[in-house]
């Protein structure tokens, strides 16, 4: 299946703005200000998801990338032992934030997989 110009588009602006940094605060679990127990917004995460949401809307993209059982087994279990984390983690909040980032950027991997092989 042939990607899409807004696809690989979507790609390119996310790899320029990825070094770029701007980010929103939009939480944070302690009084005092330390960025590693906040919750910010990257304008690259943005991109991010407009671009996964690309991936996800033609059904066929995103299955594609799960045709391989062992891929997606392995996909699998990694997302469970950093879900278990999650459940065992002090601050549930800060850590259900940075999982979703991690499946983010586990999709994201799977996505320049599929850019790479076409």
């Amino acid at each position: 299946m042939k990607l899409s110009n807004t696809f690989k588009i979507l790609f390119f602006v996310f790899l320029v703005t990825l070094p770029l940094g701007t980010s929103f605060l939009i939480y944070q679990w302690t009084p005092g200000f330390h960025e590693y127990e906040s919750l910010f917004i990257y304008l690259s995460d943005l991109v991010l998801i407009a671009f996964l949401l690309i991936l996800w809307r033609p059904k066929e993209n995103f299955i594609g990338l799960f045709r391989n059982k062992k891929l997606f087994l392995s996909l699998l279990l990694f997302l469970a032992f950093g879900a278990l984390s999650v459940l065992l983690a002090p601050a549930f909040g800060l850590a259900f934030y940075h999982f979703l980032r991690l499946m983010m950027l586990t999709f994201l991997a799977l996505a320049v997989g599929k850019i790479v092989a076409e």
